[in-house]
């Protein structure tokens, strides 16, 4: 029984590590509400060349509130350029994005539109869009579905003053009557970003919005499945300073069913297991804040899964065994799956908070390693399908 309790205290101690230790020290190790080592923003300076790249497949109905959304953005109209690319759209979006743009109360608003006649997928679309920006000094990626406040272009792009500066993103938030637990969530690892980003890098940006120095969009292999990874840290693991400043604003305009966030997390739990195996030069010990944030969180992730069985199995081995402490662990466990499990017959307003959010970690960490199952089995390829969202906005 020996191997067995080491093993079960191993994968028990990752998971209290993971989970809650390596997050509340975060807080300790980066104290402050701000963005950290935040970038000099050049006030006064001339504002660099921006070119926003906006992927969109199939988004008749979000298309042209981000042309307005661009369009009313408080930087100058002849520094500013917006890319949208149609991926394979098979509804009204090419004609709804032609009607948006020559609305005269978008006139100024300079504007390209690349249709790709197959759906081959964000990745293409964006190194698409990397290849018609030419010209720019910085470049914005962002959702068709995010809003970004007036000031977070120029906020944005002014950060590039500071040369080391290789990407930055945003702050993300999400309609409070989404998905549930969705919105905390959010907030949560939008503070995690933040706080990584005091010590040595967030792991990844949010794909709503961030932006990187223009010289440094290299197309990304065809199969990336988390651009928003993918990209700034490799520009990390180069050298390049990688912020994230979550005051700048991004809202997104559509909610999501519970349904939507399990098909999301289950393919960005593929792109954990990816970018685990693509990214370890991330985990170089000689550069040790960076490998230390990298592997306590986003690193390891693809792991927690599999621990979480690891530990309830064992737990209950030893339990049946004698051991009295690692039954009551086994009970816990199993109780607290059981109870997220028995929360999805309750509506989700009548269920309390804390159970809310039980509910949520669990059904993330499953997605999660369903993920991974289907990048083992190469399930994961293939182009991106919109699906239909409920009306729901939070508010510009």
């Amino acid at each position: 029984m020996f191997l067995v309790e080491a093993i079960t205290m191993l994968a028990l101690a990752f998971l209290a590590w993971h989970l809650a230790l390596w997050p509340a020290l975060l807080g300790r190790l980066a104290p402050g509400a701000g963005p950290g080592r935040a970038p000099d923003r050049g006030d006064g300076a001339v504002l660099p060349r921006l070119a926003i790249v906006v992927p969109a497949h199939d988004e008749a109905a979000t298309i042209a509130g981000k042309i307005a959304n661009t369009a009313a953005l408080d930087y100058p109209a002849d520094r500013l350029r917006l890319i949208l690319v149609l991926d394979g759209c098979t509804d009204a979006t090419e004609r709804v994005a032609a009607a948006a743009l020559r609305d005269p109360a978008h006139r100024g608003l300079e504007a390209e539109v690349l249709v790709l006649p197959r759906n081959r997928g964000k990745v293409a679309a964006l190194n698409a869009g990397f290849a018609a920006a030419a010209g720019a000094d910085v470049v914005i990626v962002s959702d068709c579905s995010a809003d970004l406040a007036a000031d977070a272009a120029r906020r944005l792009a002014a950060a590039f003053a500071d040369p080391a500066l290789g990407a930055i993103g945003a702050g993300y938030a999400v309609p409070e009557g989404g998905a549930t637990g969705e919105a905390r969530f959010w907030r949560r690892q939008t503070a995690l970003k933040a706080a990584e980003a005091r010590i040595a890098a967030p792991m990844g940006l949010h794909g709503a919005c961030y932006a990187l120095r223009a010289g440094l969009a290299a197309p990304l292999p065809a199969d990336t499945i988390n651009d928003d990874f993918a990209i700034p840290m490799r520009l990390a693991a180069a050298g390049w300073r990688v912020a994230h400043d979550p005051t700048i604003r991004v809202t997104e305009r559509e909610g999501s069913t519970g349904g939507m966030d399990f098909r999301r997390r289950r393919r960005i739990g593929a792109g954990n297991l990816q970018q685990s195996l693509r990214h370890v030069a991330l985990a170089d010990p000689r550069r040790p804040l960076l490998a230390l944030v990298f592997l306590s969180g986003k690193g390891l992730r693809p792991l927690v899964g599999p621990a979480m069985a690891v530990a309830l199995a064992g737990s209950a081995v030893l339990g049946l065994a004698g051991g009295a402490g690692f039954a009551a662990l086994a009970l816990a466990q199993a109780g607290g799956y059981l109870a997220a499990a028995l929360a999805g017959l309750w509506p989700p307003q009548d269920r309390p908070r804390a159970l809310r959010a039980l509910t949520y970690a669990v059904v993330a960490q499953l997605a999660s390693t369903l993920g991974a199952v289907d990048y083992l089995a190469r399930r994961h390829a293939g182009p991106w399908r919109r699906v239909a969202r409920p009306a729901q906005s939070i508010g510009g």
